[in-house]
């Protein structure tokens, strides 16, 4: 497991994220667990700029805006992967949604060793896939693009609207995902596999996103 792999759970019963998110800390503890009340408070964090290795979102009857939160959150960071969690056994909301954007379907009452091996077989690279196919965030990937550019902490900071608390934060993440501890390491390891066009790509989709915010 990535050590620095954050995941944001959505679910309107927090004795239950709370409890899971210990479970989760004993069994992965270099794990950073950000939890919320419901999909909707989910969609404002993303929109806010957090960005998550993965995204769990519990399958809720009580919000009934639930079904439209996985395609507006995959509209803003498109390369963030989408978990339900919900009782198997009941019907699903999703059959009104868009199925192809969920990564998979979790059992609510499943252990949190069987969630976090659900959620890290499930964003384990394909075979034949390069790294730069993994499940980078888009944070990350725009972070490597400005690492590239030579740009130093504090304008990357001002470009990305960010602390730098937060970029030291998305710099381990990209320095453990290439197996560097250098910015110059980094960027010769991020070409050699391919990673600076996705940089790029993400770069761009800021700047758009920016002119029409």
């Amino acid at each position: 497991m990535d050590s620095s792999f954050t995941l944001l759970i959505a679910d309107e019963q927090l004795l239950f994220v709370e409890g899971l998110k210990h479970s989760m800390a004993r069994i992965a503890p270099n794990i950073n667990v950000v939890s919320c009340f419901s999909a909707l408070d989910a969609l404002q964090i993303v929109r806010q700029g957090g960005c998550f290795d993965a995204i769990l979102l519990h399958e809720t009857q009580v919000f009934g805006d639930f079904v439209a939160c996985p395609e507006q959150i995959n509209d803003i960071n498109p390369r963030t992967p989408i978990f339900v969690m919900r009782n198997l056994g009941g019907r699903s909301m999703l059959h009104n949604g868009r199925n192809d954007l969920v990564k998979a379907v979790i059992d609510r009452c499943a252990t949190a060793e069987d969630i976090l091996e659900t959620l890290f077989h499930a964003l384990e690279p394909k075979e034949g896939e390069t790294d730069a196919a993994r499940n980078w965030t888009p944070r990350q990937l725009q972070v490597l693009h400005l690492l590239a550019e030579g740009l130093p902490n504090k304008v990357i900071c001002r470009r990305l609207q960010i602390g730098e608390p937060t970029l030291k934060t998305h710099l381990r993440a990209v320095y453990r995902r290439l197996g560097v501890n250098n910015r110059t390491a980094c960027v010769i390891e991020a070409g050699r596999y391919n990673i600076l066009g996705h940089a790029r790509a993400a770069m761009d989709e800021l700047a758009v996103s920016d002119c029409m915010g």
